[in-house]
């Protein structure tokens, strides 16, 4: 027993792709995380062990937003657990956020034509 029904939880069908990083990150940036060839203390900045897992992690994570941010204006309410991640600059991710989910999701609304500012 829960406050929600499982009809009520979506999951995102696939990890966020480069096209939507690159809204909010450089090219270079998100592929030196995503090979895990980031300079080690670019790394440490981040504050998160590097793994392949939690490439994928962090990736289903920054879909997760863009979908609850599409269910939002579709129903007027929805919200990701995980997300939130707005540390992450443009060229570097920090705080324990490899990606700005935010900005992504933000900038993939603004994109479609969904939101207008």
């Amino acid at each position: 027993r829960g406050v929600l029904s499982p009809s009520e939880v979506c999951e995102p069908a696939d990890p966020a792709g480069n096209e939507w990083l690159h809204r909010a990150h450089s090219a270079e940036y998100v592929a030196g995380y995503c090979d895990g060839t980031l300079a080690p203390n670019a790394m440490r900045r981040i504050g998160l062990p590097w793994s392949p897992a939690m490439v994928r992690a962090v990736r289903l994570e920054v879909a997760g937003t863009l979908l609850a941010a599409r269910l939002a204006l579709s129903t007027g309410i929805a919200c990701n657990l995980g997300g939130g991640t707005h540390h992450a600059q443009r060229a570097a991710g920090s705080g324990f956020n490899p990606f700005n989910d935010l900005a992504v999701a933000s900038l993939a609304l603004l994109a479609e034509g969904a939101a207008r500012r």
